[in-house]
């Protein structure tokens, strides 16, 4: 007699009840665990060939579901299904919304701080920014951890918080109403500027926090930095913002150190 056995390990927290149950079945001589991992690049583009039918799907398809996905098979197929709708799936919003509503408010308010940070992050930024001290913080991200919105990576030199899938980043941060997105974006420029973050960074954040005079000074900034680096085409964004930010902001030169014709000249 054969019995599988099938669970979604995201699922799982420290103390759900089928956890201790997991640990006995390990002791049996006779139990295999099989661990499923997430799809790779050419396995979703199999994925997409089968529920589109027809040829190959187009590399830009590809790409874009399997980074929104992070390789889970039933994201790829919901993803899919909305495609045409231009929004994020409902499907997909009702089952991830239930993994964030399950959280406290303080670890709500952490994953909050880390979708509009964008990126992977460490617990002093989270920290600062949500206004909590080191140990809630600690706690907060101990949750969830647990509850698998989030995850740490041990063999970073410095701890690097990130989001287990980029749709629950994608959801997270959709669901900051826009004054809390402001307050947000403000406080990680703030927090950045009098840290060693790049300049670019700043300038992103102080952008979406509307601080139009930060983010006009850090985007000439990033973009001397770039255009010393030979990374043109990233320099060509950071001139291309603080041309769009010129003729709305005061005295744009002094926060620059040059005049609008030698930016149109980079």
């Amino acid at each position: 007699l054969l019995v599988v056995l099938t669970f979604r390990s995201d699922e799982l927290h420290r103390r759900h009840p089928l956890v201790p149950f997991l640990g006995e079945l390990g002791r049996l001589a006779h139990s295999e665990r099989l661990e499923i991992p997430r799809f790779g690049r050419s396995e979703v583009a199999d994925q997409l060939s089968g529920i589109l039918g027809g040829g190959p799907p187009l590399d830009g398809l590809v790409d874009r579901v399997s980074d929104r996905s992070d390789g889970n098979p039933f994201f790829v197929e919901e993803l899919v299904a909305a495609s045409h709708e231009g929004r994020f799936p409902g499907s997909l919003r009702e089952v991830l919304a239930v993994r964030i509503g399950a959280l406290s408010a303080e670890a709500r308010a952490v994953v909050g701080v880390a979708a509009a940070v964008g990126r992977p992050t460490d617990d002093a930024l989270l920290a600062r920014v949500a206004g909590l001290s080191s140990d809630r913080v600690v706690e907060a991200l101990r949750e969830t951890i647990e509850r698998h919105v989030l995850v740490a990576d041990e063999h970073a030199e410095r701890s690097a918080i990130a989001f287990r899938h980029a749709l629950v980043q994608e959801l997270a941060y959709s669901e900051l109403v826009p004054p809390e997105r402001i307050a947000l974006h403000a406080a990680i420029a703030a927090a950045l500027e009098d840290g060693d973050a790049s300049p670019g960074e700043v300038a992103h954040h102080a952008y979406l926090a509307h601080d139009l005079p930060l983010a006009l000074a850090r985007s000439a900034q990033a973009a001397e930095r770039a255009t010393e680096a030979f990374a043109f085409a990233e320099a060509l964004g950071h001139l291309e913002r603080a041309l769009e930010l010129w003729d709305r902001v005061a005295e744009p030169g002094s926060l620059t150190n040059r005049d609008r014709a030698g930016l149109l000249l980079d």
